[in-house]
């Protein structure tokens, strides 16, 4: 048997679109290997989580391995200074075979702290990147560790081939150990008709974390709240959670928006959503490959984003969608003014749309992934 072990950099929330697919790879993977997987440690652990431990898969987390109270209490009486044992050192590193790194994005330093550990046990990993952003100030002095460190992984995992032009322009280097992969999606969906008949009224659903810098939310508010789209019978439904559902909703009662644009939360079940909506419009700043863009194209819906992550692939301009070249108020207004000429159509245009998906995605993202892996050991 190959043993495995799956590292998640994510720190900040204990659950999002970034940790599938790793999830599901070691998922597939402990059918016939030994996984282990090492994650942060939350007060009520995501279901994911539970269900790997369920189905035999070891879980680390992180802040088990940190010191503990009476540690803590001790140096600060006596002055002393108990180092803290490395996160992964609660693994039998020495037995693993390969290490999975995944990164929510491409330049999250901590990634220094599990490579050097492994490097010194000489220890094979590849790096899985959800997300590669040119939106960063990097200097040389670290732009220069990032790039030893991917050189020296077995593979680097992109999903799209935008996310890999930014980081070699950024490392200056081209990569010889790059692969493209998918993320996941139910190929099984069926297409799915609009509950929602009327046809002089058109919804629009945004499924995204309420992220304005990230996922743009605020400029796709700025651009509706003009005159024009004020008195056009176009509705914008806004679905899920973030730090900036605030602002988000406080720009929508500025600029008299709350008759036509809904913040609906976080819906689970994705049927609901594109029973609602005519088409998915995601004003993203950066992507790698959008889950909600696959799920809603998987559904039969049309797609209308900026020119980031594997959109470029993924939407046909005018065909099974509409590109916005970049975020900016006149593109995006521009891109949705297209839109708008041709949104009888919009339904057709979901058609073709799932159509062009299964043309790009052929075969399982879960199982195209787990042979890579298998293929390196």
């Amino acid at each position: 048997m190959t043993n495995f072990l799956f590292i998640s950099l994510n720190d900040h929330v204990s659950w999002g679109g970034s940790e599938v697919l790793w999830s599901k790879t070691a998922l597939q993977l402990s059918e016939n290997n030994n996984v282990s997987v090492l994650v942060k440690k939350w007060n009520v652990e995501p279901a994911p989580i539970t269900h790997l431990r369920e189905k035999g898969v070891s879980v680390f987390c992180k802040d088990n391995f940190q010191l503990s109270s009476y540690q803590r209490i001790k140096n600060k009486i006596f002055r002393t200074h108990h180092k803290r044992k490395h996160h992964l050192e609660q693994v039998v590193i020495e037995n693993m075979d390969l290490v999975v790194i995944s990164m929510g994005h491409h330049l999250d330093s901590k990634l220094f702290y599990y490579t050097d550990y492994l490097k010194r046990f000489k220890k094979p990993f590849a790096i899985v990147f959800q997300l590669v952003t040119a939106y960063v100030d990097l200097n040389d002095h670290l732009r220069e560790r990032f790039k030893k460190t991917y050189k020296e992984a077995e593979r680097l995992y992109f999903l799209s081939k935008d996310n890999i032009g930014i980081s070699e322009a950024q490392m200056a280097t081209y990569f010889e150990n790059k692969v493209l992969i998918n993320n996941p999606f139910d190929m099984k969906t069926e297409y799915l008709s609009m509950e929602i008949k009327t046809k002089d009224r058109f919804y629009l659903g945004c499924v995204a974390a309420l992220n304005s810098f990230h996922k743009g939310q605020d400029i796709l508010l700025k651009v509706l709240s003009s005159k024009k789209w004020k008195e056009r019978p176009l509705f914008l439904n806004l679905y899920g959670n973030g730090g900036n559902k605030k602002q988000i909703q406080e720009l929508i009662d500025l600029y008299g928006l709350e008759n036509q644009v809904f913040v609906r939360g976080y819906v689970g079940e994705k049927k609901e959503i594109w029973k609602q909506n005519h088409g998915l419009i995601l004003p993203s700043r950066m992507e790698g490959q959008s889950l909600a863009m696959l799920q809603a194209m998987s559904f039969g819906r049309m797609i209308i984003s900026t020119k980031v992550g594997d959109a470029r692939r993924l939407v046909l301009d005018n065909e099974t969608g509409f590109l916005i070249e970049a975020l900016t108020e006149s593109l995006l207004d521009e891109a949705l003014e297209r839109a708008w000429g041709r949104r009888e159509e919009w339904m057709e245009f979901g058609r073709k749309s799932r159509t062009h998906l299964f043309n790009c995605i052929k075969n399982s993202p879960i199982d195209y992934f787990a042979d890579k892996l298998l293929n390196l050991v």
